[in-house]
């Protein structure tokens, strides 16, 4: 009996312990749970982190904190030797699979604004103003990928230029071609012509052509489906 009497406090004492280590893990992801639920963002059990040794921790000068700033209680459980460490992503995005390479000088027709990326909520990069040519180096569904005079790459809409420059001559085609509404891989089918004939051309677009078909219709074809 005096056993089992004194062995019982050294149990409650270890689950004690095991409790309060339990409580210090899950208490900081907790708390972050609760505040995406509140901010409208996705809750994460876990709090996006990695243990890396002391050493490691050391060198690059960091300190375990929670989601608050404050040390971490986890620091704690864990040991003098090892401490959590978060790595956010600062990688940039990519846009080329977006974008449809071509080369061309074309004129601005109104002020714009020239962004990082092709879209309008990208960063602007600077001013560009209408009269100007812009040294476009690809295209996307709605702006020109442009190169500045910086030497950075921006991104113009295309509502912005003069897109297509004035033709008027008779082409023969050398291959079948799709006829679509702009001129870029994104633009809709609205027609197709066979290799052999004779197409109106009315403009010059990048790496495309506008033609003018017998019923009225026009459209865009790629230069390289002429003579």
């Amino acid at each position: 009996m005096a056993d089992q009497a004194s062995g019982r406090p050294r149990r409650n004492s270890l689950s004690g312990l095991v409790l309060a280590i339990f409580l210090a893990v899950m208490m900081p992801a907790l708390r972050s749970n609760a505040r995406a639920q509140v901010s409208g963002r996705s809750p994460s059990m876990l709090p996006h982190a990695t243990i890396v040794s002391d050493e490691a921790s050391h060198a690059r000068g960091t300190q375990p904190v929670d989601d608050d700033g404050m040390p971490s209680p986890v620091a704690a459980t864990l040991g003098p030797h090892s401490h959590w460490s978060y790595h956010a992503d600062t990688s940039e995005p990519s846009y080329s699979a977006a974008v449809e390479p071509t080369h061309a000088m074309i004129k601005l027709k109104q002020d714009a604004w020239a962004y990082a990326g092709p879209e309008a909520s990208s960063a602007t990069l600077e001013r560009v103003h209408a009269g100007k040519f812009l040294n476009v180096t690809g295209s996307s569904h709605y702006f020109l990928q442009v190169r500045l005079k910086s030497g950075a790459t921006g991104y113009v809409p295309i509502s912005a230029v003069e897109l297509t420059r004035r033709q008027d001559k008779i082409m023969r085609l050398s291959t079948d071609a799709a006829v679509v509404s702009q001129p870029n891989r994104y633009g809709k089918r609205v027609s197709e012509v066979h290799q052999g004939h004779n197409v109106h051309v009315v403009g010059i677009s990048m790496n495309y052509i506008k033609i003018r078909m017998k019923s009225g219709l026009e459209g865009y074809i790629p230069m390289t489906a002429t003579e």
